[in-house]
């Protein structure tokens, strides 16, 4: 395992073992269909280069694809991180092996959480 992939992991699990210490409007959530600001993930406390490697332009489609801005405004693209996908990022970067076999977006978002809480829970209790 390279140091950059274990500094990644340490900073991933340090972040979701305080999630319940954090305020409720920044805990994680199983979210599968968000966009967020990069900033929303810095200041729950994961490092800057992980938040940019899943942060892009998402492009607005019809029906439940519209994306819509802070002030409720059709939009035709938002720059930011999908929730869902940094979950899984984050998983797969704990342990290379992660699967999830369930469909829709929610559902996996809730697996790749759950996971992560699993591993930062496990983590915690091999420093003790």
């Amino acid at each position: 395992m390279t140091r950059n992939r274990e500094h990644l992991i340490e900073n991933i699990l340090d972040v979701v073992s305080k999630d319940s210490s954090r305020d409720e409007e920044h805990q994680l959530e199983g979210d599968g269909w968000s966009i967020m600001k990069p900033s929303y993930f810095k200041k729950m406390g994961f490092l800057p280069e992980l938040v940019e490697q899943v942060n892009s332009r998402h492009y607005s489609g019809p029906g439940k694809y519209a994306l819509f801005d802070d002030k409720n405004q059709s939009v035709d693209y938002v720059e930011g991180v999908h929730y869902g996908a940094f979950l899984e990022m984050c998983a797969s970067i704990v342990d290379s092996t992660y699967f999830c076999d369930k469909n829709g977006r929610g559902f996996r978002a809730q697996d790749a959480l759950g996971f992560l809480k699993k591993a930062a829970s496990k983590e915690k209790t091999n420093d003790e």
